[in-house]
């Protein structure tokens, strides 16, 4: 290695928590390299190594899928000379070699984010083995599954069933009720709600485990985005500046009608969740949740 990498940042939490708010604000920093979710199986990458989603990664698997998995996330941040060499070896023109230089220069002096909700189980072996800057998003779970059902985005639970080591070690205490949310069909906003408890509950132990992670609630973010904003930079050792502040404010003040994903009214944004649920659906969300969500939120937050 003839530089020393700079480690990343991973930011994750619940998908539909605010991972990619987090990211694309930190992309704008000048200072940053952003990259979209390496634990995606969904996108088409070389070398990827992983099968499910919500993979967890363990120091139980084997040596060489770890290995892989090494490599793989090497691959997006590492400016050691075997990545160099590796991709130039597969250059053929002069504009991809113009480009291949371009990428590692970025790698040298900015930072990485490696945004991804989908690496949420893996963050403690990441932790020891990528980097110690780990951001945790956490959102109120009617809100998560609101945004849910808008995007009719479910979870196959059965892919938390193939992962013995994953079941075995944090989600053990929920595996009646994932068996079977795996053998019958729920709705969207079931499978929102468990997939919301079994990712919150494992995160009550990270954060007795690391309790020098950044965690950061979406509705603090929402209600106080610039000071918010601000802490997490601090946390990865950037400064704030007037571009990423502009950007924030523009991104958190949208008109009624100008709300996108990523640009929004961000104070009516946190209740509303109030108007895309029916009642019994915000009643069973509560109630199915109440083990996990009690720890992180109060009942006048319903």
């Amino acid at each position: 290695m003839f530089l020393k990498d700079k480690k990343p940042v991973i930011i994750s939490g619940s998908p539909r928590s605010g991972s990619t708010w987090i990211g694309r604000v930190l992309e704008v920093h000048k200072n940053t390299n952003y990259v979209h979710e390496p634990f995606n199986i969904g996108i088409d990458r070389p070398n990827n190594p992983f099968k499910y989603w919500m993979e967890g990664v363990f120091n139980e698997q084997s040596k060489n899928h770890l290995r892989e998995v090494k490599a793989y996330l090497d691959s997006f941040y590492s400016i050691d000379n075997k990545y160099i060499r590796k991709e130039l070896n597969g250059v053929s023109n002069l504009n991809d070699f113009r480009d291949s230089f371009w990428r590692y220069r970025e790698r040298r002096k900015k930072t990485t984010i490696l945004k991804d909700p989908i690496a949420f189980f893996a963050l403690d072996w990441l932790s020891k083995n990528v980097t110690d800057k780990i951001i945790v998003t956490i959102r109120h779970p009617a809100s998560v599954v609101a945004s849910l059902k808008q995007k009719q985005w479910g979870y196959e639970f059965e892919q938390m069933l193939k992962q013995p080591i994953l079941m075995e070690k944090y989600l053990l205490p929920l595996k009646s009720e994932i068996e079977e949310f795996a053998k019958s069909e729920k709705s969207i906003v079931q499978q929102g709600a468990l997939q919301w408890k079994c990712v919150y509950y494992t995160n009550l132990e990270f954060m007795k485990a690391h309790p020098h992670w950044l965690y950061v609630t979406n509705e603090n973010l929402s209600l106080n985005p610039l000071q918010e904003f601000e802490r997490i930079l601090n946390y990865i050792d950037l400064p704030i500046t007037e571009n990423v502040k502009n950007h924030i404010i523009a991104s958190t003040t949208a008109r009624k009608g100008e709300e996108t994903d990523l640009v929004r009214d961000s104070r009516s944004n946190i209740d509303k969740w109030k108007k895309l649920l029916t009642n019994e659906e915000i009643a069973y969300i509560k109630s199915s949740t109440e083990e996990v969500w009690s720890h992180y939120y109060n009942e006048s937050d319903w």
